[in-house]
């Protein structure tokens, strides 16, 4: 009825993930961006007997100790809008097959994040197959929250639903003499340092210099500089894939904060969006607790709040995963007695 097929076209594998409401971390481009980084890719599709696709995954590889290994799904697997029998017929096949391949690779787990697709049925009968006995919960990968803002309305019906503190603050940024430029491999230097300078100041770890590098580099990603005069003062990186602009990474200077380009910046990103028939802004990540400020600021677009189910572990080598999740309990524990 189903078979396991290794997806080598990107059309066909993008086409999918963007007609299934999947995520731009399930696309062609950021599997090429994870092999950049040394990672080994797996790219599956579970079609049906005319070899329609119902499902794909992008697997990465990720190293574990004693020459064990887990499976990577960020955002995935991504499965196509089916009814709850279809959908369960699907999944059981896939994790069935998986499975079979794991035992030869020396894979001990499958970590995956369920797709939030809410407008599919399909959201609704992710519990049911999240209760089976060897998929564990484990600590988040990804923001478990985020909010969307909906591009199909017009740009004034966009402006005025945002909290009145952020319309005054693009409004003021508009008046302040800003250029916002649509940057270039040229301009990653000047990226690098604001990156740099915005973790020094707000206590948090960057991935390597050549990790954004590259990223800057992928055909998905636009990087929007706001400048004031010779001054730089503020970045965001967005990700367009399909019909979904998603804001990924932002930077600002220590100077100049009170001429507001971050939100000039938002706002260019979204007309820019919405000009390119997106028909979502994602802005990826929020967090009251974790992230009050972060939080404060995407809030102020007025975007609607949507839950992801989280980051789950499926797993094949049940021995090995106690082992493992143990040291990483005592790890965490060590860390922060020596913070």
């Amino acid at each position: 009825m189903f078979k396991l097929i290794e997806v080598t076209d990107q059309k066909s594998l993008d086409t999918f993930v963007i007609a299934s409401g999947g995520d731009f971390l399930q696309s062609w481009a950021w599997g090429d961006f994870q092999a950049t980084q040394g990672s080994a890719l797996l790219r599956l599709a579970v079609v049906d007997a005319s070899d329609k696709y119902l499902a794909v995954v992008t697997l990465i590889k990720k190293s574990l100790p004693y020459g064990r290994y887990y499976w990577f799904a960020p955002r995935g697997p991504v499965i196509a809008n089916l009814s709850d029998q279809e959908f369960q017929a699907v999944w059981s096949f896939l994790i069935k097959s998986l499975a079979t391949r794991a035992r030869a690779d020396k894979i001990a787990f499958l970590r995956f994040e369920p797709s939030a697709n809410s407008a599919q049925a399909t959201y609704q009968v992710w519990p049911l197959v999240l209760g089976a006995a060897n998929i564990y919960k484990t600590l988040d990968l990804e923001p478990s929250k985020t909010a969307i803002l909906d591009l199909s309305q017009d740009l004034p019906t966009l402006l005025a639903s945002m909290h009145h503190k952020t319309r005054y603050n693009i409004n003021l940024a508009g008046k302040k003499n800003l250029s916002i430029k649509l940057a270039t491999s040229s301009d990653f230097e000047a990226w690098w340092q604001l990156l740099s300078t915005t973790a020094e100041r707000d206590e948090f770890r960057l991935h390597s210099r050549d990790y954004y590098q590259v990223m800057l580099s992928l055909p998905i990603m636009k990087l929007y500089l706001a400048y004031h005069g010779e001054d730089l003062l503020a970045g965001i990186l967005v990700a367009q894939f399909g019909y979904t602009a998603t804001y990924v990474h932002g930077a600002s200077a220590n100077q100049g904060r009170e001429l507001m380009a971050p939100h000039l910046l938002q706002w260019r990103a979204i007309t820019d969006a919405k000009a390119s028939s997106a028909l979502h802004y994602d802005f990826y990540g929020i967090d009251a607790h974790k992230w009050p400020g972060v939080t404060r600021f995407k809030a102020g677009f007025a975007g609607q709040n949507l839950a992801y189910l989280g980051t789950f572990d499926l797993v094949w080598c049940l021995g090995y995963y106690k082992f493992y999740t143990l040291g990483r309990q005592l790890f965490r524990f060590f860390s922060k007695l020596v913070r």
